[in-house]
């Protein structure tokens, strides 16, 4: 099973959009259901952070503030831009959608 953790960190950001959502929740959708987690889940969830930056760094502004993230529409990002990268992706026949959480 394979899964787009960076994807599942923006949609969970994206779910309480200009609220801050703490570390613990963050790290509860990623790593909730695995026995193994990172043993310093703040800093991996901060790793993680950048990728989200380098993928939709240029719609959102993403904040962190030690004990949370808050993503907000970037100033310079339009409406239609905002809500085109609300559509979900598209994938090809060479890759495979990510796999659903279950709850």
């Amino acid at each position: 099973m394979q899964r787009d953790i960076v994807g599942m960190l923006y949609w969970a950001l994206r779910w309480h959009e200009s609220r801050h959502v703490s570390y613990g929740a963050l790290c509860e959708v990623l790593w909730g259901e695995f026995a193994c987690k990172p043993k310093d889940p703040a800093a991996s969830l901060r790793e993680l952070m950048t990728y989200v930056q380098q993928r939709h760094g240029d719609k959102w502004a993403i904040e962190d503030s030690g004990r949370a993230f808050r993503i907000s529409t970037r100033a310079g990002a339009s409406k239609a831009d905002a809500r085109r990268s609300r559509a979900p992706r598209k994938y090809g026949p060479a890759e495979a959608a990510p796999v659903p959480l279950q709850a």
